[in-house]
């Protein structure tokens, strides 16, 4: 994790800078899993992984595995 300690007139440019420090990290696919909210509660949902279908109440990613929850 990566913290940065601005002035509060500079926060905004501070989250700017910190986005593009996380956005340099990753790829497409991790850019669009990282931003990803899965609603457990919500009777079907998109693997932020695989894109795949995610039944409610399930733990894991029926398509690729991936653990959630």
């Amino acid at each position: 994790m990566l913290w940065l300690a601005v002035a509060s007139q500079d926060a905004q440019r501070g989250n700017e800078v910190l986005q593009a420090h996380a956005d340099a990290q990753l790829d497409e696919a991790g850019r669009r899993a990282a931003s990803t909210v899965i609603d457990l509660d919500a009777e079907t949902s998109e693997c932020p992984a695989c894109t795949g279908t995610i039944p409610q109440g399930s733990a894991r990613c029926p398509e690729c595995g991936l653990r959630f929850g």
